[in-house]
């Protein structure tokens, strides 16, 4: 018996406690402080920034993932960054030179002007 509805196809993503710790990444405004201390130049044709690579290391160390930089796409791909980030994302964008050049930048901060 055809009762002419249509049925949806969906798909849900497990996120666990991460929703949780990038909600309060958000509220406390951990990106856009991290932002405006350290800019991305302008030219280096990065798609994410400093306070989004800052934001997705917390995420990994808050996973309970000791893994090294190389590895950092591989514990994202199977995350839903739009849903964490606000806005299309790839794991491939956080690679090991991104957030290498990402902790240089931090650390370029802290040390004392000569």
């Amino acid at each position: 018996m055809d009762l002419g509805l249509e049925i949806e196809q969906c798909s849900t993503t497990h996120i666990g406690h991460l929703g949780l710790v990038m909600a309060q990444i958000k509220n406390l405004g951990i990106m856009e402080i991290i932002d405006r201390i350290l800019p991305i130049a302008e030219g280096h044709n990065s798609k994410v920034s400093h306070g989004e690579r800052v934001a997705a290391m917390i995420l990994n160390g808050k996973g309970f993932i000791d893994n090294r930089l190389y590895l950092f796409p591989d514990f994202l791909d199977d995350k839903p960054l739009e849903r964490l980030f606000g806005k299309p994302m790839d794991s491939q964008w956080f690679n090991d030179d991104a957030l290498g050049r990402c902790l240089d930048a931090i650390s370029d901060c802290n040390s004392p002007r000569s």
